[in-house]
């Protein structure tokens, strides 16, 4: 439980820091206590079993589902599943959570997302899916397969027709220029639409730039080693033959080939390169929803919106 508060009260700091810049320690430290106010109120109706230690229970409304949930506060991770129904994780909450608050005006479960909101997936979960197939006009696409969409060259049929696009750690696989995939979900939404979107990231000050890991990459291919481990194997456009041999892997392998880590300016920086405004990183935690996001700003969702 002590984790949950000091938690809270980093995130708070952080953005008394940013504010102090803008409009002096007087009015941060008013903005800290009102945002501290703000987002404890929120929580309130969370039901927190504090038993000791590791050991703490959190009871919360799985935003996806809702399926009512009671899992160890050690279990919320970004990537552990803890809804018993439909295997969200903190991640996948997140994402609906910032759906939510875009398309409908406060966090809730995703059956309140407007019927008539058209909405397309890359990729994303079928417990995401399915929830969102239920609630809108939804259709969730793939690169390999049909409904296919390549989101770095959208069809003609695709252009401007989604209210909403999520894409859930889609873009670190995307090969260079990553510029692209920005520039074609921003093309795929309506004016007004909201791109919903999580990738792994570095916070600002973290790291330097976006960490390309194939970089030259141009003429390529994933081999298996001897020992069975994979390796990326490219070509230069000099000729020279590069060989990588611990290569990211994403859930499977293929073309879930970790291209990249982001680092959160560039990260922002490609939204207002492809035209996209009202960009903001969703850091806060919601504990009625089960999205706890201790101390670590990597990796949260951004959500980012087409002019109208």
């Amino acid at each position: 439980m002590f984790d949950l508060i000091r938690s809270i009260a980093d995130n708070r700091y952080r953005r008394v820091r940013r504010m102090v810049g803008r409009s002096g320690l007087a009015t941060a430290v008013l903005g800290w206590f009102q945002s501290s106010a703000r987002q404890l109120e929120t929580n309130r109706s969370a039901n927190v079993v504090d038993t000791g230690g590791l050991s703490a229970r959190l009871r919360f409304t799985c935003n996806i589902c809702g399926t009512a949930c009671d899992c160890p506060v050690s279990d919320l991770g970004r990537e552990t599943p803890s809804c018993p129904t439909c295997a969200s994780t903190v991640r996948l909450r997140s994402l609906a959570r910032c759906l939510t608050l875009r398309l409908v005006g406060e966090p809730t479960v995703l059956a309140a997302l407007p019927s008539t909101a058209v909405g397309i997936g890359l990729s994303d979960h079928p417990g995401l899916a399915q929830a969102l197939e239920s609630a809108s006009k939804y259709t969730n696409t793939a690169y390999h397969q049909e409904p296919h969409l390549d989101i770095t060259a959208p069809a003609l049929h695709w252009l401007s027709s989604a209210d909403y696009l999520s894409s859930s750690d889609v873009f670190e696989h995307v090969i260079m220029p990553v510029q692209l995939a920005f520039d074609g979900a921003f093309k795929v939404l309506r004016p007004g639409g909201w791109l919903i979107l999580t990738v792994p990231f570095g916070p600002i000050g973290s790291l330097p730039t976006t960490i390309e890991h194939f970089p030259d990459l141009h003429d390529w291919s994933i081999e298996t080693a001897d020992d069975g481990h994979k390796v990326v194997v490219n070509q230069r456009t000099d000729g020279t033959v590069e060989r990588f041999e611990d290569p990211v892997f994403h859930g499977g392998d293929g073309f879930t080939l970790e291209m990249r880590i982001f680092e959160e300016q560039a990260l922002v920086d490609h939204l207002r390169s492809a035209g996209f405004v009202d960009i903001s990183v969703h850091d806060e935690s919601d504990l009625n929803w089960g999205i706890f996001w201790s101390n670590n700003r990597a990796s949260v969702p951004i959500s980012a919106r087409r002019p109208s």
